[in-house]
């Protein structure tokens, strides 16, 4: 082979890898790629930060409430001003983003909860406020505050009466101006509507059909929140759900839903974040008292939800509810959702969440 021969050929080759290159570099990523890992658990555990578990088992996105009944007791003089004196944050939210920042983690927080003196007087938190323009002002405050943080979600478990005492509509228009206001703070802020349990008062899909606006059109949002609570095992195959129940074997027909019902046209879909996934392994103390399993079936279960959610497209992340148990001491059941028991050992369903 000549000099000038040999010479092509060590072109070609190159050019060959650099396109193969570039191709890899181009493709999309798959689904199990863009999953998230979400984690609602509190911020500290036994005096120290729990941030160094969340890393251990590979969380990136930390889960926390703000609620605003509780921040604001006292109507503020400048409500989008956060230094305002009426304003109270919560530590333990604070320390939260900074910790998170430091693990090198991405916080959601979840704003809920109205002051009596923003939803007519009533003493119950779940009660809607009477003006958007308040709670827009509350979560403007917010977003100043916590700057860096991009994943909000509006109320959650709107279709239980407990948490949301307010007509499906009336949601609708909250999630629509809040969408409104965090986008103006920032273009990067990712809003999370519906944000419904598996069964409640108004079942998911019918929640789903009547989020409209007064005018008919589809309020706006980037992600559609879910809390797929069940006690069917996690994959596709398993038969659909009871009772009009959406859990994790429900999620495609789901998605059909939320395409044809919220999906605004000329956008994208909308994906899915099931934002609490929780298996107790003993009985528990409310609404999981009569939902348990035992700690080999939630590792296996978890396992199955990871490689189930990964492969579906729709899906934009799964969290987990919650870290550690807690036993009672009043003779009450305890909560028993946790990766690790109340002496500290590490139940398998640890070791399965953390290689999902």
């Amino acid at each position: 082979m000549t000099t000038f021969s040999r010479s092509l050929m060590r072109s070609i080759c190159l050019a060959a890898c650099l396109i193969a290159a570039a191709a890899v570099a181009a493709a999309p990523a798959s689904a199990g790629e863009n999953a998230l890992k979400g984690f609602w658990g509190p911020p500290m555990l036994d005096g120290e930060s729990a941030f160094p578990i969340y890393e251990d088992l590979g969380v990136d996105l930390f889960q926390i409430q703000l609620r605003w009944e509780r921040t604001a007791r006292t109507r503020p003089q400048n409500p989008t001003d956060p230094a305002d004196p009426a304003y109270s944050w919560p530590a333990n939210l604070d320390f939260a983003v900074q910790e998170a920042r430091k693990h090198d983690m991405r916080v959601l927080i979840m704003v809920q909860g109205a002051p009596p003196w923003a939803n007519g007087g009533s003493p119950e938190w779940s009660v809607p406020p009477t003006s958007d323009s308040d709670f827009a002002a509350f979560l403007t405050a917010a977003a100043k505050r916590y700057g860096g943080v991009r994943h909000w979600m509006i109320w959650g478990e709107v279709n239980n009466d407990f948490n949301w005492k307010g007509s499906v509509r009336r949601y609708a228009r909250l999630l629509d101006r809040s969408y409104v206001t965090l986008k103006r703070s920032s273009r990067r802020n990712l809003v999370i509507g519906g944000n419904t349990f598996s069964g409640g008062d108004t079942k998911p899909v019918s929640f789903v059909q009547h989020l409209r606006l007064a005018d008919g059109k589809r309020p706006r949002m980037d992600l559609y929140g879910h809390n797929p609570f069940s006690r069917r095992r996690p994959i596709i195959s398993s038969r659909p759900s009871a009772q009009k129940f959406i859990a994790i074997p429900d999620i495609r027909r789901f998605d059909r839903t939320l395409q044809r019902s919220l999906r605004r046209p000329g956008r994208k879909r909308l994906r899915m974040f099931l934002s609490e996934y929780a298996l107790p392994t003993q009985p528990n103390d409310g609404a999981f008292r009569d939902y348990f399993v035992s700690e080999r079936t939630q590792a296996r279960w978890i396992r199955d939800a990871w490689r189930t959610t990964r492969r579906e497209p729709s899906v934009y992340g799964l969290g987990w509810f919650s870290l550690r148990d807690t036993a009672a001491s009043d003779g009450r059941a305890g909560r028993f959702a946790g990766l690790i028991a109340p002496d500290g050992r590490r139940k398998p369903g640890y070791s399965a969440f953390k290689r999902g």
